[in-house]
């Protein structure tokens, strides 16, 4: 019985607390034998416990099918002081009857290195190590189920016994010799999670993110000396607070980083040698602790040296100057997450909600976690602040505050969904039924270039119509008179039916959305096994054409196979493109494309990966940047000159480029064709004239009358003699409603009447010019 003191009170006391076990013991009896007072659950419960020995004889399972009647109104208070002697030696016996499992061991080990950074080793370090679960499981689904029944205490505490002596079997521990070395033998196969303790010294993981290793793995960590430092904290009446909240602040050459621990009258605190700013709080949701107010006190800057005992420091808690409150919306509204915001107010008047909304500094910001906000440590002044429903949101509530030197409450309430405020959709599905589900989104495009989105909030009402909300779109308030020179589409994404985007005119306060049959593909990349760019290739779908909705498809990740599951979207025209990453994670590069039509149902298609290639080009005595700009993409990719004048680009897929110099005198480009074999010499031409290329009929170009080959060769009767007489024409032009365009087509000449400010929006042209030489 003494041996097991020390288990017996972790477990019987942490269960007999819990929240599931609690009401077992509220004024019922207990028998010897922990007779569960619970109903016993059906074999076929899936919360039932995999570990339950409930023997048939427990007096339990003469309970009725059916419960009695339960008061609801009755609320029984939490069981207080020991657990009942019965409960206990039935514990004990639970223990010493539970299997000890063997500890986990195999042939394995690992090994590594302590050491300061001196690089000197640090000795007697006591290193523990845990066999992480090769998974971590997943619940069972609590969807329409009856809640399940409370756990007996017999099983609770034969599950936790269970538990703590499984986890003792995942466990091993050795210490550093004197040269900081440490070695864990006989471990069995997989990851383990090393935790170095020696008291003195903060030891961390060398060169690793987290503290793990797999097995015959090598793991070195770093020993840093912590000194312990003096921290009182005081109320405003020079008290000290039973608790406090520490906000730490550790400064360094890479940025700063920011932890909270708990402080308490005469708490031990260590840190590592560095700089740190230090301050305290009361009060602060939802982190706590809690304090009728809010409090915080100034940072104090303090310096830790190692081997130096720092002075003691005294953090001085007072009410903080700002606002807080509560945001309510209205009942039964489906809504996003929330967002609050905070800026300067006029001195009168009212405030501009608009430039609210677009208000984005990091510090006046705030989601919303719970119902609640605070915005703390401000100025003395008049401000403004309001809740919108995301990002770019219309401001839907807010308050004006004066702020002096303590905290002002501002509750927000939002109205419910105005009707004059949405637009009514009724959405269908191929057959005319109705959808009761789908996310909604906003796209505006101007004429002139530029395009922005934002998220849509929409409501489903009883009626079956979803009441979507006119946003804030970038600078456009849908809500407004729109500008004549903007496209507005609503874009619904649906689970089952894909992607749809429809055109809305001014005006429109109702509209009828109806899927088609949606569309599935498969698409396969030919060469993918065996080509060495596996683990770099990566494959996307959009739409094309006038009315394509201005995003990529949902997708599964490339298997390992090399396909990849599109899908479901409409039927219709798409792009596939095939992507190789760069030289940085960032970098994803179009090699191939190709259009495919896709109808109702299942669809296969492939696409063959090309030959890539390496090119370097000279430029003597140059420096700067190259780029080159063409490929299957038309994308532009960059690389520096190096003192010798060469840049390099790797993986480039085969086709026509141009090169440009960036740093040099003017305009200099060349053309280039890949693959090219040795180093190419950087050789500008003779920029007279643009080349158009068109990538599908559909496009603005191709409706102004422009041809795949033409040059562009004048504006407005000004003929081009070099690229700088180009690039003035060109932006003489740009702003008029129409200009004339000469282009040589073969061996004639055509002029063309062209809108210049359609030009402005690349998305929408269906081609581009590239510079080029007559």
């Amino acid at each position: 019985m003494k041996g097991l003191a020390p288990l017996i009170a972790g477990l019987v006391l942490g269960v007999v607390a819990g929240a599931a076990v609690g009401p077992l013991l509220l004024g019922e009896r207990q028998s010897p034998a922990l007779a569960p007072l619970a109903a016993p659950r059906s074999s076929s419960d899936p919360s039932a416990s995999a570990t339950s020995r409930s023997s048939s004889t427990d007096p339990a399972s003469a309970a009725p099918a059916t419960p009695a009647p339960v008061d609801a109104t009755r609320v029984d208070a939490p069981a207080t002081g020991a657990a009942p002697a019965s409960v206990v030696d039935a514990a004990v016996e639970v223990v010493r009857s539970a299997p000890r499992p063997a500890r986990r061991t195999g042939s394995g080990r690992i090994e590594g290195r302590i050491a300061r950074l001196d690089g000197s080793g640090v000795e007697g370090v006591v290193v523990r190590g845990s066999l992480q679960p090769g998974e971590w499981g997943i619940g069972a689904s609590r969807t329409g189920r009856e809640p399940p029944r409370l756990e007996p205490l017999e099983d609770a505490v034969r599950r936790a016994v269970d538990s703590w002596y499984e986890q003792g079997s995942r466990r091993v521990e050795t210490t550093t010799d004197r040269d900081g070395r440490y070695v864990l033998s006989d471990l069995a196969s997989g990851r383990w999670r090393l935790e170095p303790w020696l008291d003195g010294f903060a030891i961390e993981a060398s060169g690793a993110l987290q503290p793990e290793v797999a097995t015959d793995g090598t793991l070195d960590f770093v020993a840093m000396p912590v000194e312990r430092l003096v921290v009182d904290v005081t109320l405003p009446d020079g008290s000290p607070p039973p608790r406090a909240a520490l906000l730490v602040t550790s400064r360094s050459g890479t940025g700063n980083s920011e932890s909270r621990q708990l402080w308490t009258p005469g708490c031990d605190l260590r840190f590592k040698p560095g700089s740190y700013d230090l301050r305290a709080a009361l009060g602060e949701q939802p982190m706590g602790p809690a304090w009728p107010e809010l409090l915080t006190s100034a940072p104090v800057e303090v310096r830790i040296a190692a081997g130096t005992a720092p002075a003691p420091i005294r953090l001085a808690l007072r009410a903080s100057p700002g606002v807080r409150g509560r945001v309510t919306f209205p009942p039964g509204a489906r809504r996003n997450q929330g967002l609050v915001k905070i800026a300067p107010a006029p001195a009168s008047g009212v405030p501009d909600l608009v430039a609210l909304a677009q208000h984005h500094a990091n510090d006046d910001v705030q989601w919303l976690q719970r119902d609640d906000y605070v915005f703390k440590d401000r100025a003395p002044g008049r401000y403004v602040v309001g809740v919108a429903r995301s990002w770019n949101e219309r401001i839907l509530a807010h308050a004006v505050v004066e702020i002096a030197d303590a905290m002002v409450v501002a509750d927000l309430v939002v109205p419910p969904p105005d009707p004059a405020a949405s637009l009514v959709v009724k959405l269908l599905d191929p057959d005319g039924a109705l959808l009761d589900s789908a996310e909604f989104q906003w796209s505006v495009v101007r004429r002139n270039g530029g395009s922005s989105s934002s998220g849509a909030e929409a409501e489903l009402k009883s009626n079956g119509n979803f009441w979507v909300a006119w946003s804030l779109v970038g600078d456009v308030d849908l809500l407004a008179p729109w500008p004549d020179d903007v496209t507005v589409q609503l874009i619904v994404n649906h689970s089952r039916y894909g992607r749809k985007a429809v055109d809305v005119a001014k005006g429109t306060r109702a509209l009828q959305v109806r899927y088609s049959s949606p569309a599935t593909l498969l698409a396969a990349i030919d060469g993918f096994v065996g080509s060495g760019y596996e683990a770099r290739l990566s494959m996307t779908l959009e739409s094309v054409g006038e009315d394509a909705a201005p995003s990529f498809s949902n997708q599964r990740s490339l298997g390992a196979d090399g396909t990849q599951q599109f899908g479901p979207v409409e039927s219709g025209r798409y792009r596939l493109t095939l992507r190789v990453q760069g030289d940085n994670a960032w970098e994803r590069r179009v090699i191939a494309n190709r259009e495919v039509e896709l109808a109702p149902g299942e669809n296969r298609a492939s696409i063959a990966l090309p030959t890539l290639c390496d090119v370097v080009i000279a430029v003597p005595g140059g420096a700067g940047s190259i780029s080159l700009q063409g490929g299957p993409g038309h994308e532009n990719f960059y690389a520096t000159l190096d003192g010798e004048g060469i840049a390099a680009f790797k993986a480039m897929p085969a086709g026509d480029y141009v090169a440009q110099l960036h740093g040099g005198d003017g305009m200099q480009m060349m053309q280039l064709r890949l693959p090219a074999s040795g180093v190419v010499r950087f050789e500008p031409m003779v920029v007279n004239a643009m080349r158009v290329l068109l990538d599908h009929r559909d496009g603005k170009l191709a409706a102004m009358g422009f041809e795949d080959g033409d040059l562009l060769v004048g504006v407005d009767g000004v003929e081009f003699e070099s690229s700088q007489q180009l690039q003035m024409a060109v932006m003489q032009v740009i702003g008029k409603k129409e200009a004339k365009f000469t282009v040589e087509r073969g061996r004639r000449r055509v002029e063309l009447a062209v809108d210049p400010r359609a030009l402005m929006d690349p998305s929408k042209l269906g081609g581009r010019f590239e510079p080029a030489s007559r």
